[in-house]
């Protein structure tokens, strides 16, 4: 018996188009019917109580706590306030778990340490990392 070429090509080019079929219908999803909706809530009773107008601070980024939030920002206004500093604009300061690391750019190298002066002088500082580095002054 000889088989015919075309034959087999037909055959398998059939499959191929109910396969391809066959996969994109399994795709598709049934309609479903939404739930009915729930009913109405009851209107809350009238209160006397005041609407507070207190909004929730924003959320602090992960791994900040509220204390260390409060004593970086401590640290930042009292170098931002020191007279000493007033030049060094640069100055960066982080806290965690009482461990203030101050980094960024001072003028000189008294601003540095000033800096880590005032940040150690804080209520509730219990180390300081001073990783500032010093502006190079250009050469004449």
């Amino acid at each position: 018996m000889t088989r015919n070429p075309w034959l087999r090509l037909s055959l398998s080019t059939l499959a191929l188009v109910a396969l391809t079929g066959a996969l994109a219908l399994s795709g598709c999803k049934k309609h479903e019917e939404a739930p009915p909706p729930e009913p109405a809530a009851a209107p809350a009773p009238a209160t006397t109580a005041t609407p507070t107008t207190d909004v929730a601070p924003p959320p602090l980024p992960n791994g900040v706590s509220t204390a260390d939030a409060d004593l970086q920002k401590q640290v930042k206004d009292k170098i931002t306030a020191d007279t000493r500093l007033a030049a060094a604009t640069g100055i960066e300061v982080d806290a965690q778990n009482g461990t203030i690391t101050l980094w960024g750019t001072a003028p000189s190298d008294d601003a540095k340490k000033a800096a880590e002066e005032v940040a150690k002088g804080v209520s509730g500082v219990k180390e300081v990392k001073n990783q500032i580095v010093v502006e190079a002054k250009p050469q004449q």
